[in-house]
């Protein structure tokens, strides 16, 4: 997961004209057919793809892992798994900031699950904010305190203080395991866990390793200089530095090999090896405290 930043009052045109639609669905509640027609539309698609960088608001997966992108409603839009008396939030099924960009794998996993945290005071929202026969559009958005107070266990990427770092943890052998008690159920709804997610995890620290080894054996070997060691060393540091300036798949795993770049690579080496990637890493302090 990665903190997003989406502007709710740039609205996509077809979520802009729905109010017959939105009146619909405060009607006719649970029953209400919803238009994914409207709510999927190309242009709000087109705008979560650009927010999103084309990957899932949860594990972070793009197209080429085989997951198509899905528009997904964080709060479900008919029913909660948790709740058999709460109809859905059926109010905010075409509302812009409850939508999200989810691969199918995560979209699937969650499905209508939307637990709160209620140990912790969080209270549970049934019906619309309402102002007459209106609906309340000033307590409509996600952000609003209301919605906040509801306390959900669902991590939400584009909560205003969101810190994935604050809530998850990433281990060099893909493995992924909760800090809080949000993050454990994050992993647990949408299954962040799943075998082929931490096999694809792996294999970019894998491929790091790798080439770091190899530039270590061929300096062993004489076949390179120290300098052309070091900078095939930086090659791999600055590789993983653009994962996250380029909002590749799996920021968050790329800033973990960074902050922890002694856990992830270094132990694996002989001590000599290791003086000259501890040495090399050091020379990369100051650019790493402003991505990490």
């Amino acid at each position: 997961m990665r903190k997003v930043t989406k502007d709710y009052a740039q609205t996509p045109s077809s979520l802009n004209s729905c109010t017959k639609n939105i009146q619909n669905a405060l009607t006719e509640k649970g029953s209400h057919k919803f238009s994914n027609s409207i709510y999927a539309s190309d242009t709000v698609k087109k705008s979560l793809n650009e927010i999103y960088k084309n990957k899932c608001a949860y594990c972070e997966t793009d197209t080429t892992a085989g997951s198509v992108l899905q528009v997904e409603h964080y709060r479900p839009k008919a029913k909660v798994t948790e709740d058999s008396k709460h109809e859905g939030y059926y109010w905010l099924g075409y509302e812009w900031s409850n939508l999200m960009y989810s691969c199918s794998s995560c979209n699937r996993a969650k499905s209508t699950s939307f637990p709160i945290d209620l140990q912790n005071g969080g209270k549970r929202i049934y019906n619309p904010p309402m102002t007459g026969l209106d609906l309340d559009k000033t307590k409509y958005s996600a952000n609003d305190n209301d919605l906040m107070n509801e306390k959900p266990l669902l991590l939400n990427p584009e909560e205003q203080n969101f810190n994935p770092e604050t809530h998850l943890i990433m281990g060099p052998n893909g493995e992924i395991k909760g800090r809080t008690t949000r993050g454990n159920s994050t992993i647990q709804i949408c299954k962040l866990d799943r075998k082929n997610l931490i096999l694809a995890r792996k294999k970019i620290v894998d491929i790091h390793l790798r080439n770091l080894m190899a530039a270590f054996y061929k300096y062993s070997l004489n076949e390179i200089t120290k300098n052309e060691l070091i900078v095939r060393i930086k090659v791999v540091i600055e590789t993983i530095i653009q994962i996250i300036i380029e909002n590749q798949p799996y920021t968050l795993l790329a800033k973990f090999m960074l902050k922890y770049f002694e856990f992830f690579f270094i132990k694996r080496f002989q001590t000599n090896e290791q003086l000259i990637l501890k040495d090399v890493f050091q020379s990369y302090k100051s650019i790493l405290t402003n991505i990490v």
